[in-house]
């Protein structure tokens, strides 16, 4: 993936996840994007958060937005939480990112470099990236 800025990833992610089956949906601070599809097995719910507009670590974000998540995906869903940074993030933060679990998933995009760190558990690297 090439250099972007935030509005053009986010409309390639749009684009992209539309293609999925996922509807955009309303999003609750610190969430700039929110998209769900819903599924026999419960829904699955992305949230966004570009990271220039937030001084929060990953873990504290993930807070802000915990219960808003748990809300969007029900008892049976899972959500992913994916970072969108300007440049590499430092490994730590990765390593941070990294170590969400349980219902959630979580990644992270440079703009920059177009790389990304997300685990495929649950295909989610599948949805969002097609890889």
């Amino acid at each position: 993936m090439e250099l972007q800025d935030t509005s053009q990833f986010y409309q390639w992610l749009r684009a992209r996840l539309t293609q999925k089956g996922y509807v955009e949906t309303g999003a609750v601070y610190p969430i700039d994007l929110a998209f769900l599809k819903a599924s026999a097995f419960g829904n699955r719910v992305i949230g966004v958060i570009d990271t220039s507009q937030r001084t929060n670590s990953p873990t504290q974000m993930l807070q802000q937005a915990e219960k808003w998540f748990q809300q969007m995906h029900g008892t049976a869903g899972a959500g992913c939480l994916l970072f969108v940074y300007h440049g590499a993030p430092p490994v730590t933060t990765i390593e941070e990112i990294q170590k969400i679990g349980g219902y959630m998933t979580a990644g992270a995009h440079d703009l920059h470099s177009g790389k990304h760190w997300l685990a495929n558990h649950l295909n989610w690297e599948q949805d969002i990236y097609g890889e």
